[in-house]
């Protein structure tokens, strides 16, 4: 199953990247989500990933030296680390790009498979979740605008939130920093992106 999951993100990104060119060069230095062709679509309806690909573009100030992907679980109030990937670049490397596309793909075991890419590509996967109860409520959240990129700011992208109830408070992606908001909520996930200007 792992195999067949990196084939299918591998000829996504071969999909995406071969288009990127064209989208990054009207964004200035913002996070945004990736708009899929047609042809895109269809291959994530093929595999079944509608619901659980994400993908963004980004444009990064050009003293970026690296842009870290971090996935969270809520535990106690507290956002607590799960998995982690960085993608940076030499500071005396006067040709590299800020664009890339970063991808995000959900899996049955609430992990996330996730990829960044600029001149070079980092793919990597955070800790499963596990819960003993019933879940019978399910929302998600993903970044719907373009975000300015601050530098060393966290910019969440896509929350993840799972509970046994029967409803669902709304959230979007900003709620990620009031964290109170799923005091109640069984299982809750973030993803953001930082931009640093340190590798």
């Amino acid at each position: 199953m792992k195999r067949k999951l990196l084939k299918a993100l591998a000829l996504l990104f071969a999909l995406v990247l071969i288009s990127t060119g064209c989208q990054q060069a009207a964004m200035k230095n913002v996070v945004a989500p990736y708009s899929l062709t047609g042809s895109q679509k269809e291959l994530l309806q093929y595999l079944n990933m509608s619901d659980t690909a994400m993908l963004f573009s980004y444009r990064s100030p050009d003293e970026t030296l690296s842009v870290t992907a971090s996935s969270y679980v809520l535990e106690q109030g507290a956002w607590v680390k799960n998995g982690e990937g960085t993608i940076f670049w030499d500071g005396q490397d006067k040709e590299h790009t800020p664009e890339g596309v970063f991808t995000l793909i959900f899996q049955e075991d609430r992990s996330f498979e996730m990829s960044l890419s600029a001149q070079g590509t980092s793919s990597f996967r955070s800790d499963p979740i596990e819960f003993s109860g019933d879940l019978t409520s399910f929302s998600h959240a993903r970044l719907s605008e373009e975000q300015e990129i601050q530098l060393d700011q966290e910019i969440p992208v896509a929350l993840f939130v799972a509970d046994n109830g029967n409803s669902m408070p709304s959230f979007s992606t900003d709620t990620y920093f009031s964290p109170e908001t799923f005091q109640d909520m069984d299982i809750v996930q973030a993803v953001t992106l930082t931009f640093s200007k340190t590798p």
